[in-house]
């Protein structure tokens, strides 16, 4: 039988199970007040877990590569943490490991991919 993977989405970022941090390659963000995953281009908006607002026993810990503005990878541990967005509803997202991506679509006319902008 094949698993199940795993996935939320809020807007154009999409956060996708997996079953490990990469051991080398990225480096720790640590949570003062918020982790910001994604922020938009136009609005100035940010996808983000806000710190204050997570139960007692709720960590986040986020990884990013050196060079890359927001983290790529999440780990939730102690129980769900929210999501939040000015444009979005907040999500819920349950206790695990996940990648940080982002929604991407064709322009048919150029031939090419390109992410979508929120």
């Amino acid at each position: 039988m094949e698993e199940t993977q795993v996935i939320y989405q809020q807007g154009d970022v999409i956060l996708t199970e997996v079953d490990n941090v990469p051991s080398y390659g990225y480096n720790k963000v640590e949570c003062d007040s918020k982790i910001v995953v994604a922020e938009g281009e136009g609005t100035g908006h940010h996808h983000r877990f806000e710190c204050a607002k997570f139960g007692p026993d709720v960590q986040v810990q986020a990884w990013g590569k050196q060079w890359d503005q927001f983290p790529s990878m999440v780990q939730i541990t102690g129980g769900a943490a929210t999501l939040y967005h000015e444009e979005h509803n907040p999500i819920n997202v349950p206790k695990g490991i996940y990648q940080v991506t982002f929604v991407r679509e064709m322009d048919h006319i150029a031939q090419r991919e390109r992410r979508v902008v929120d």
